[in-house]
């Protein structure tokens, strides 16, 4: 609202001792005008004295909350990018770049079993807040050498892969730049360990031009082994005492939800799409 001529945007019924009313301020960064507005003599306008006032907004990104974790000024820093101070004088929650515009600040949980797992990290760049009981070695796979390569948990961006915890916990990363399907590639008719992207990864609808054949993913909380085969979209588990894999259901277009990984087969080299 620029004037009281605009559009209302909250009201109150005022009485002796006044009223109170709340709106959603925008969301985007900005000076904002907003004006209250009464009708004291009932005339059907707000043109008289002392009918109306106004007051500017300032709107200033913040992440983080009260009493949550914030950015690492050191990460910021890292990407090029110079720390904001937020209302609750969490200095390093918004990192603003170099270019002047704002890094989304995402904050993850993925959750590890004992044992196992078989995880990613949705973001490309990344801080780890926490991983207690959890090894910091972790193995990533090479399908052009058909090997694993050992390497620090901080150094597995866009990646798939191995690690082990002690006991039943969660890893928290802070970061910024989503991975994105666009951003995982494949190699043909090899074992593929690849990063399940941000939001989750639909494996034929967003293919891209990949002909997929199959996949294979290790669930950590049964221990089990589980494919899916696109040619009948079946989805079994391996049963270790028969040594078979037991069609469990079937699924045209799989969802994998993010910061699992798995191992993706296909006939072409190619490269995921959204």
């Amino acid at each position: 609202m620029y004037s009281c001529r605009g559009t209302d945007i909250t009201s109150c019924t005022s009485s002796s001792t006044g009223c109170s009313a709340s709106f959603t301020a925008p969301a985007q960064e900005g000076t904002y005008y907003f004006y209250a507005c009464i009708d004291k003599n009932n005339d059907g306008d707000f043109d008289d004295s002392g009918e109306q006032t106004s007051s500017a907004l300032g709107v200033k990104p913040r992440c983080g909350d009260k009493g949550g974790s914030c950015m690492s000024a050191h990460f910021c820093y890292e990407y090029g990018g110079t720390c904001l101070d937020d209302k609750y004088e969490c200095p390093e929650c918004c990192c603003k770049s170099s270019s002047s515009k704002l890094m989304a600040i995402s904050q993850i949980s993925i959750p590890i079993k004992a044992g196992w797992n078989l995880v990613s990290f949705p973001l490309l760049y990344y801080d780890i807040v926490d991983f207690k009981y959890v090894s910091p070695s972790v193995y990533i796979y090479n399908p052009e050498t058909s090997s694993y390569n050992k390497v620090n948990i901080s150094d597995a961006s866009g990646k798939g892969f191995w690690v082990y915890a002690y006991k039943d916990t969660t890893i928290e990363i802070m970061g910024t730049q989503s991975l994105y399907p666009e951003n995982i590639s494949l190699i043909a008719n090899k074992p593929n360990l690849i990063p399940v992207p941000k939001g989750g990864l639909r494996v034929i609808s967003q293919r891209g031009n990949c002909k997929i054949t199959k996949f294979y993913y290790f669930n950590s909380t049964d221990q089990a082994w589980y494919k899916w085969n696109a040619t009948n979209g079946e989805y079994s588990r391996f049963n270790t005492d028969k040594n078979i894999y037991e069609v469990v259901k079937i699924d045209t277009d799989p969802f994998i939800p993010e910061g699992l990984a798995i191992f993706l087969y296909t006939e072409n080299d190619c490269r995921l799409s959204s």
